[in-house]
């Protein structure tokens, strides 16, 4: 039986027809990451996968805490490689520099430590720091007291977010998104909907700025079309 059969005998006709009407609205084109050289890789594209029906789906929360298990698995990923290429990184650990020489130990490393490091060798581009810390806090919010309040503020839409005092950036950044885009790209308008269009989308950005030097680097493979690798879903890559 095929995935879209199984939708079909799964949910209501009306719910397929907000889920791809969803998807029309997002018109997103595919992420490259490079080779699939192990399983991290696999599990950064499935996460992906799973980011983009949770939302096509209407489960805003849901699609949100994927994003950021996403982003996590992407530093993750990206750092063990670093590692592999280095032989050692550093991380800043409870005021203290530790090095980092394998996999075990970066699993023992935050969200927030992994950031910064990521941030000081270069994976994150200096353009994109303001939004891989943005997108950091918005994941903490989610997960102890679920999205910010947004408000309506003319051309944008406007939420205050908790920071960390180490960011530098005052007690709560304020996270502006576009109105216009929101309503374009958001079926019913609803702040759950546009906070998940707008994590899904900005982390997207993310993923393809931290895995451009990958894909140099590791420029995937052309597989011929009767190959199953090669089938994928549109703007899940």
């Amino acid at each position: 039986m095929s995935e879209k059969q199984a939708l079909k005998d799964r949910y209501s006709p009306e719910f397929i027809a907000r889920a791809e009407e969803r998807r029309t609205r997002m018109n997103l084109h595919s992420i490259r990451v490079g080779q699939k050289t192990g399983p991290e890789i696999q599990r950064v594209l499935d996460l992906l996968y799973q980011a983009h029906q949770s939302h096509y789906f209407g489960y805003f929360e849901s699609t949100a805490t994927l994003c950021g298990v996403l982003l996590e698995q992407c530093l993750f990923t990206l750092l063990t490689e670093a590692v592999s290429l280095r032989g050692s990184i550093t991380v800043r650990l409870r005021g203290q520099t530790v090095v980092i020489s394998n996999m075990e130990d970066l699993r023992t490393v935050s969200l927030y430590q992994m950031t910064g490091s990521a941030i000081y060798y270069a994976i994150i581009p200096a353009d994109m720091k303001d939004l891989a810390v943005e997108l950091r806090l918005i994941r903490n919010q989610l997960m102890h007291f679920g999205f910010p309040v947004l408000r309506d503020a003319g051309t944008v839409f406007e939420a205050e977010v908790p920071t960390n005092p180490h960011d530098g950036l005052g007690s709560n950044l304020i996270v502006s998104i576009p109105a216009q885009d929101a309503r374009d790209h958001c079926l019913t308008g609803e702040d759950n909907e546009i906070w998940s269009w707008y994590i899904l989308t900005r982390t997207r950005d993310l993923m393809s700025a931290i895995f451009r030097a990958r894909v140099t680097r590791l420029p995937p493979i052309k597989l011929k079309p009767d190959d199953p690798s090669a089938e994928g879903l549109p703007g899940s890559k």
